[in-house]
């Protein structure tokens, strides 16, 4: 409660007390009387209504100053909200007129105004409980003046960039300029590098014919010929007659015991299998115990298969060819291998013996089987014979094997018939087709010659002979 207010309410309630005093003074001035009896005279004392009197203007006169402050200080309180409103609303204003607002930023200041009179309105109800009673509608205000203009707004933010225009049209081709001087001749350029060697001229006319030259050396040893087909085995001879069989004996009376003989000589050790009468029984095993073996055989060629089996009791060794039929089901031809020896052979090999073949060996202890891949070879063939060279001393020299062959072969060298081992003055390349001799001496000169080979056969090349001058 305000200072102002207070010092009215005490005021008010003074008068009213003074204003009951001076009523209750005229009352009992007009009440008092005197009267004689007997002689004798006396005052008539103050009436209990007046004191219940004043006890009601009391009651009413403080309802009445309550009542007023309550309606100061709503209306006090109301024109501060009207103030702190203002101060919003001008604000917002404020807000509204910057340039670089958009739609949901006023959007948001509409939302801000119902809030601040939802605000109001709820202060009315606050300290107005009933509208018609305690709070009466005034009237209508003076509008208020018109709010100061807010300050500039801050600068809104850069647009996002434009898209890039489009091409413009090609121009017009310019007017050819006229046909410049003739530059300065260069400088003539460093030497090139030496060219690699041509191919080889064509052949050249026969010249005349020479003398007779020294006999040449003897030429390399031609490929085995192909064996020639198996001849038609002749026919089965006759068989002969058996013999009558004799007429049984009589059975014979049994003999006297005879006198022990003398002990004879010990006998030879006997086989590994037996022992103390027992025989010692053994698995199947193969004499090449890994369980598959690529084997190269070329055509026309008579070669042994390794598949060799021990075993006690001796193993039971068949050999046989696997084919692919269509549905992918492994089966075997009825091809029928020579076997020569206990060892199996294919004679005169053709295309159709190359594949895959499965080598079985079965006795009473069980069964092993391994895989032995036949594939085609081709006996190794010199393509490039090393060449002669003379050479002086200090230089390299270089020979050259280029062969070929299946499977591919490997490539030694011998000089003066002695193999070459590779040292830092004679390098071999990893193929083993390239000789190098670095920083060549006298004692190097003399005849270097290749031999290739592999599993099919092997090759060996003419010499060559190197000089050193």
């Amino acid at each position: 409660m305000s200072q102002r207010a207070l010092k009215t309410v005490h005021i008010l309630i003074i008068f009213n007390i003074c204003v009951v005093v001076s009523k209750v003074k005229v009352l009992q001035i007009k009440s008092t009387g005197s009267k004689t009896i007997d002689n004798m005279e006396y005052k008539s004392e103050t009436s209990p209504w007046l004191w219940f009197l004043l006890l009601i203007t009391l009651v009413q006169t403080s309802l009445f100053a309550v009542v007023t402050l309550y309606q100061y200080d709503n209306t006090v309180i109301l024109q501060e909200e009207d103030i702190d409103l203002d101060i919003k609303i001008k604000h917002l204003q404020a807000l509204l007129d910057s340039d670089n607002k958009k739609l949901h930023k006023q959007k948001r200041a509409g939302n801000f105004i119902a809030d601040i009179l939802t605000a109001q309105e709820a202060v009315i109800a606050q300290h107005c409980i009933e509208k018609n009673k305690t709070c009466i509608k005034g009237d209508a205000g003076d509008p208020g003046l018109p709010g100061n203009i807010g300050d500039k707004g801050e600068k809104g933010i850069p647009g996002d960039a434009g898209f890039p225009g489009k091409i413009g049209d090609k121009g017009e081709s310019g007017v050819r300029g006229g046909q410049g001087e003739q530059g300065i001749k260069g400088a003539i350029g460093p030497k090139g590098f030496k060219g690699i060697q041509g191919d080889i001229g064509p052949r050249g006319a026969k010249g005349d014919l020479g003398p007779r030259g020294s006999k040449g050396d003897s030429g390399v040893k031609g490929e085995k010929g192909e064996t020639g087909e198996k001849g038609i085995p002749g026919p089965k001879g006759t068989e002969g007659s058996s013999g009558e069989k004799g007429d049984l004996g009589d059975k014979g009376g049994r003999g006297l015991k005879g006198n022990k003989g003398e002990q004879g000589p010990q006998g030879p050790t006997g086989p590994d299998n037996v022992k103390d009468g027992c025989a010692c029984l053994e698995y199947p095993k193969f004499e090449d115990p890994t369980p598959s073996t690529t084997f190269y055989l070329s055509v026309g060629e008579s070669r042994n298969l390794p598949c060799n089996a021990t075993g006690s009791p001796a193993p039971t060794v068949t050999l046989n060819k696997q084919i692919i039929v269509r549905r992918g089901v492994g089966s075997r031809d009825k091809r029928n291998l020579l076997k020569l020896n206990g060892k199996y052979t294919i004679m005169n090999a053709a295309t159709s013996d190359f594949g895959t073949y499965v080598c079985t060996a079965k006795n009473s202890l069980g069964t092993i089987t391994k895989l032995i891949d036949v594939k085609r070879g081709v006996l190794p063939n010199i393509a490039k014979q090393p060449r002669s060279s003379t050479n002086n001393a200090g230089t390299s020299a270089d020979f050259r094997c280029v062969n070929s062959g299946i499977p591919t072969p490997t490539v030694t060298w011998y000089k003066d018939g002695k193999l070459l081992v590779p040292d830092p003055r004679y390098q071999i390349s990893s193929n083993g087709e390239v000789l190098t001799i670095i920083n060549v001496r006298a004692s190097d000169a003399g005849r270097i010659e290749c031999r290739v080979a592999n599993e099919v056969g092997t090759a060996t090349s003419r010499e060559a002979v190197l000089t050193v001058v």
